[in-house]
């Protein structure tokens, strides 16, 4: 059987080579790195939220075939190069909401940190980002929905309150679309623009950022991000310890 399985990884290998898809060998590899979190990443909360890599895998080429972007600038400094991501939201000419994505590549072209700019963790606070990179050691790789699914039983638990809807209404506005998904959840749709300048001629692609909401208690409960190839979801009470909103509206219901 281990000859089987020794042949059968060789073959992949030689495939994925001979395809041109060796990123894939290496996002792997990264997914391994999880298991041991704090051995190989580091996450930094200071002035917004940032991945550090500690054994850097990933090529910038590889971070283009991973998500379909391109940057909006590149600026080097020193032997280092910050890819950097400006999204826009669109159809908005009055003050539009925005948000940055940075990509550190160190002297050797490989992946060595991640930034999200603070805008953005009004929608995805930065503790709750942490924990659920965290939570994804051990998860289950579905292909067939390109994502992972984490195991329940090692989820981390933070005692944080959950986003209030007047504060991401303050930050975003108006939604694009809103969707009654039940009694109690809600969810509003924002489109965002990358600034790609080299997609001038070009369909313009929008990202998008789904907010869920619980409309008894108007928490945000769940957000839901693509852009481009790149996507990512976190349902925030999975992650409580405590839940102060409910808490609160069973004692209000009480008293009633």
């Amino acid at each position: 059987m281990g000859q089987v399985i020794g042949r059968w990884l060789i073959l992949l290998s030689l495939s994925l080579v001979l395809t041109g898809c060796l990123y894939w060998l290496r996002a792997y590899d990264i997914y391994t790195q999880l298991e041991q979190f704090d051995v190989h990443f580091v996450t930094r909360t200071d002035t917004d939220f940032t991945l550090e890599f500690k054994k850097p895998v990933l090529f910038s080429q590889d971070l283009v075939s991973l998500s379909g972007m391109r940057p909006s600038q590149i600026v080097s400094t020193g032997p280092e190069q910050n890819w950097h991501y400006q999204f826009v939201q669109a159809g908005k000419r009055d003050q539009p909401a925005h948000f940055a994505i940075d990509a550190v590549f160190n002297r050797y072209g490989k992946l060595r940190a991640w930034h999200f700019s603070k805008p953005f963790l009004t929608i995805a606070p930065p503790d709750f980002l942490a924990v659920s990179l965290r939570s994804l050691a051990g998860a289950e790789i579905d292909e067939i929905g390109q994502r992972l699914n984490i195991d329940e039983r090692r989820v981390q638990m933070i005692d944080q309150p959950l986003v209030p809807r007047h504060q991401v209404i303050a930050w975003l506005g108006a939604p694009d679309k809103t969707q009654l998904l039940s009694r109690q959840r809600e969810r509003l749709t924002y489109l965002f623009m990358l600034d790609d300048p080299q997609a001038a001629n070009s369909e313009p692609k929008y990202s998008q950022l789904q907010l869920t909401f619980d409309q008894t208690t108007d928490e945000l409960i769940k957000l839901k991000a693509k852009f481009d190839k790149l996507k990512f979801s976190i349902k925030y009470r999975r992650f409580q310890a405590s839940k102060p909103g409910l808490q609160a509206l069973d004692q209000t219901r009480q008293k009633l």
